[in-house]
Order: C-alpha cells, then sequence, then structure tokens
C-alpha cells in the first residue's frame, strides 16, 4: 500500500490543476459540438480535441507555476 501526504500549497496547486484541466475540456468540448453539430465525428477531429486539451493543460500549468 502507498501512503503519501500533501501540504496545504500542494493540495491547492492540485484543486486549481483539476479545476483549470475541466475548464479546458469543457471549452474545447463545446468548440467541437458545435463544428461538428452537422458533420459526422472523425477520428482526425477527435485526436486533434485531445490535443488541444493537452496543449491547454500545459499552458495553464506552465502559467501557474510562473506566477507561483
Amino acid at each position: 500500500m502507498l501512503l503519501f501526504s500533501v501540504n496545504k500549497s500542494g493540495m491547492k496547486r492540485l484543486k486549481n490543476w483539476s479545476r483549470e484541466t475541466t475548464q479546458a475540456t469543457t471549452l474545447v468540448i463545446n468548440d467541437f459540438l458545435r463544428s461538428t453539430q452537422y458533420e459526422m465525428i472523425s477520428l482526425h477531429k477527435l485526436s486533434w480535441m485531445f490535443y488541444q486539451i493537452n496543449l491547454r493543460k500545459y499552458f495553464n500549468l506552465n502559467s501557474t507555476s510562473a506566477l507561483s
């Protein structure tokens, strides 16, 4: 069994990361659904959607870590 502790600062950063990830995911999925309302969803579009999610997560993480 693996046990670990997280200090208050680490917990706050984890919650912020989770919130930013959720917001980025929601934005990308909303854009994606809007653009594909009348189209078939293709594998290419799905892979592009997840690429954008990861890109936004990367920049969100970098911007928050640069400020702290």
